[in-house]
């Protein structure tokens, strides 16, 4: 599978649950529009997705979840200093970076 998720910690607020998962990619197989991703079939856990969060550990490319789409999206910078981010490009390689996300789900 191209992305895989490893729940770090897992605990429980009022409606929500707050989930820590360390997400890593296979190499240079990253898709235009992003990695299917649902708590439900990636993680075995039940709930919508309410937040997410990423931290880019190693800097290969910061991580997004499209609500509507249902996928996790990388973007880089392109070359120079540029700041604006633009989607990883098709083939990209996400490899060798573990990426630790927040998830907060809705019961």
């Amino acid at each position: 599978m191209a992305l895989t998720g490893t729940v770090k910690k897992r605990s429980v607020g009022g409606a929500l649950v707050f989930v820590v998962v360390d997400f890593t990619f296979s190499a240079s197989d990253y898709a235009t529009g992003g990695y299917a991703f649902t708590p439900a079939a990636s993680l075995g856990l039940s709930g919508d997705i309410f937040f997410f969060a990423a931290h880019p550990a190693g800097g290969k490319a910061v991580l997004d979840y499209d609500f509507t789409t249902k996928k996790i999206v990388a973007y880089r910078t392109g070359s120079g200093n540029q700041t604006a981010l633009s989607e990883a490009a098709n083939g990209a390689d996400l490899s060798g970076v573990t990426y630790r996300c927040l998830l907060v789900l809705s019961q």
